[in-house]
């Protein structure tokens, strides 16, 4: 029997950090983007001062404390969904659009998402008994190893910056396959809104 259940939480713990890892990499990809535009679309090319863009950083990562009122509203289900893969399509819009003022807008949006995601799978650990804190911190340094291997191939420049189609391939591959393990992680989710969110994992 034991033997069983530490088969059946090492596979679904495998499956979470993956697929938070592949969530870190979209999530760095995307604030990276997000700081470059700040630095030389509002500061340089707008000719604003420095309090600008810090202040709009401030901002944005307050929403971070919006995620248990969305936790509750809209249930784990459909809040990881909105926020994973709501990340996800961004970064695959972000990658095909040329121009910085959508660039800038588009990774806002991904940054306020990944920003929600993070509390908000950390309760998802916690409530589904899923290996809580190793789960959340193997996948994410996963996710940081797989971003910097990423950056080191192409010489760290990231790949919103980098043309031809071999990038492009290469983030549909990782969207992708994001996406196919958020529909895995969230298979037995609820729709139904909760009442219960804590940022803690055991």
């Amino acid at each position: 029997m034991y033997s069983v259940a530490f088969r059946w939480l090492y596979r679904n713990s495998l499956y979470e950090a993956v697929f938070l890892a592949l969530t870190v990499v979209l999530g760095l990809q995307v604030l990276r983007v997000l700081l470059t535009g700040l630095v030389f679309y509002i500061r340089e090319s707008l000719d604003a001062g420095s309090f600008v863009p810090g202040a709009y950083v401030l901002l944005l990562f307050l929403l971070a404390f919006l995620a248990a009122r969305m936790f509750r509203a809209l249930g784990r289900r459909r809040a990881l969904v909105l926020t994973a893969g709501g990340l996800a399509l961004v970064r695959l819009v972000e990658q095909l659009v040329p121009w910085p003022v959508v660039d800038l807008g588009l990774t806002t949006l991904g940054t306020a998402f990944f920003l929600l995601f993070i509390p908000t799978y950390i309760g998802h650990l916690r409530d589904n008994r899923l290996g809580g804190g190793h789960t959340f911190a193997t996948g994410l340094l996963l996710g940081i190893g797989a971003d910097t291997a990423i950056k080191g191939v192409f010489a760290t420049l990231d790949l919103s910056w980098q043309p031809g189609v071999l990038t492009h391939v290469i983030v549909i591959f990782l969207v992708g396959c994001h996406l196919l393990l958020l529909g895995r992680v969230t298979r037995k989710e609820s729709f139904e809104a909760t009442s219960s969110f804590q940022l803690w994992c055991p």
